[in-house]
């Protein structure tokens, strides 16, 4: 083998492999980048159980602070009808 071929050869696997290892380097690239929104995802989930969960106990207590009211309710009206029904 000459050098010239030999050295035609060298240039030739560059190349060829400058691509490649652009392809490399973009994979990399990316999979940090996918990483990256993997874990704000994670984060962001963590935030919206929290943020349901609170919302979740408001409804129940406003279910409660409905329900006492209406029993309240039901109670003076009941208190109101024995009023008149003994007039």
């Amino acid at each position: 083998m000459t050098d010239g071929a030999f050295l035609y050869q060298l240039i030739t696997i560059i190349v060829f492999l400058i691509p490649i290892g652009g392809l490399v380097w973009r994979a990399a690239r990316q999979a940090g980048k996918i990483d990256e929104h993997e874990k704000r995802l994670a984060k962001l989930e963590e935030t919206y159980q929290s943020d349901i969960s609170e919302i979740k106990q408001s409804i129940n207590q406003l279910n409660i602070e409905f329900t006492k009211s209406f029993t309240e309710l039901a109670t003076s009206i009941n208190f109101i009808k024995e009023g008149i029904k003994d007039k």
